[in-house]
């Protein structure tokens, strides 16, 4: 789903225009709304509401302006030192200034013959057509209401298909607003027992890196791997786990899975690494920091990073250091949220010599004020483990051999 902006002004265009003058709708916050807000915030987009006209802005500026403010939206709050990770990057403090001024001035809409046409979008594949698309056999539909929670599905693949590996993916919900994220992965323990219906998970499924294929979610890249390199596919059925968020209303479960397979001449082959820790425990009151390291043994280049942990984390970080070099981030997550895990794809894969470390480090607060403590009337113990108030520690990293 590209999105393609007819006619909408830069933002830094936008920004020195408003130096002197009020802010307005047609002037300043259109351009930025349609470069930012648009992709997903769109009549048959993810987000809950469309905010793709001045009436839709306007009656939602209280909103807009808590979520902003606290860095809430746009929600792709990763970072990196080497490149693009995020689509929709975080808004930055000149034009949160001119939101808040355009608010604070009632929220003037401008001359009409300077708003610029809404975007127009694309519903066709972004990778272009895949190879084969492969959907949920019998999928539950997501619940009327309630916290976002997750399933997962086991998907056959055609005969035929295993040995050529795989160069990329795509999803796509039929019901985009109740879809919040798409982890994919095989497991050649699959039992036939657990097909069909699916099953309920909590959160995270602790699958062996070496069995990651990847994740997605709104607003964020599909995974496609470097020219030349392939990820390899087991003879097994693809584990395909699903965040939904109810809506209020039924709404179909089903996605759609776009696969791309290597053609014949990838020599690469990538593969995923696996930082973390299995036993730990934060006591009451405690905030503490994980840390677990991997020492790149050839030339590299990083294509994702997937993090995995639960209600107690609070920011996740990736660090390299390269021999002779500085440290620079390779993932900075500033606040994390299990109920909106990104897919962090480079949009240009970094490489790393032989002899990187690459440290992974998670921070998790167990105190009065954490979040996942808000209705408990005193801190616990949190250990790691399978339930939803355990814990975990994982960040994965999807690398192959640089050429």
């Amino acid at each position: 789903m590209k999105a393609i902006l007819l006619g909408t002004m830069a933002t830094v265009a936008a920004l020195s225009m408003t130096a002197d003058r009020t802010p307005t709708y047609a002037e300043d916050i259109a351009p930025l709304v349609n470069e930012r807000c648009a992709d997903c915030h769109r009549p048959s987009g993810f987000a809950p509401f469309s905010l793709l006209g001045y009436e839709d802005v306007a009656k939602r500026t209280e909103l807009i302006r808590r979520v902003t403010i606290n860095r809430q939206m746009p929600p792709t709050d990763g970072w990196s030192s080497f490149g693009e990770v995020a689509v929709h990057s975080k808004l930055s403090d000149a034009e949160l200034r001119m939101l808040q001024d355009w608010i604070r001035a009632g929220t003037p809409e401008g001359p009409k013959d300077k708003i610029p046409p809404a975007p127009q979008f694309e519903d066709d594949w972004r990778l272009g057509p895949p190879d084969q698309v492969v959907r949920l056999e019998r999928p539950t539909a997501v619940r009327l209401a309630g916290n976002p929670y997750w399933r997962a599905y086991f998907v056959s693949l055609p005969d035929g298909l295993l040995e050529r590996g795989l160069v990329a993916f795509d999803v796509k919900p039929l019901s985009p607003k109740a879809v919040r994220h798409v982890l994919i992965a095989q497991d050649p323990n699959a039992a036939s027992t657990l097909m069909g219906f699916g099953f309920s998970t909590v959160g995270t499924l602790n699958v062996p890196g070496k069995h990651l294929i990847g994740t997605w979610a709104p607003g964020y890249r599909p995974l496609r791997l470097p020219p030349g390199s392939k990820l390899l596919l087991e003879n097994s059925p693809l584990l395909v786990q699903i965040q939904y968020a109810p809506t209020g209303k039924y709404e179909s479960g089903q996605v759609e899975i776009a696969l791309y397979f290597a053609k014949g001449d990838e020599k690469r082959v990538a593969s995923w690494s696996t930082l973390g820790k299995d036993d730990f425990t934060i006591q009451p009151e405690q905030s503490i920091v994980l840390e677990d390291t991997l020492v790149f043994g050839e030339d590299v280049e990083v294509v994702a990073v997937h993090a995995e942990a639960r209600l107690f984390a609070d920011q996740v970080n990736l660090i390299t250091k390269i021999p002779g070099e500085s440290d620079r981030t390779l993932l900075q997550i500033y606040a994390w949220k299990l109920d909106w895990v990104g897919a962090y794809n480079f949009a240009q894969p970094p490489k790393l010599p032989k002899g990187t470390t690459l440290t992974a480090r998670i921070a998790y607060d167990n105190g009065r004020h954490a979040p996942a403590n808000e209705e408990r009337e005193k801190p616990g113990l949190v250990t790691s483990g399978p339930t939803l108030m355990d814990e975990i520690f994982k960040v994965h990293v999807l690398s192959v051999r640089a050429q």
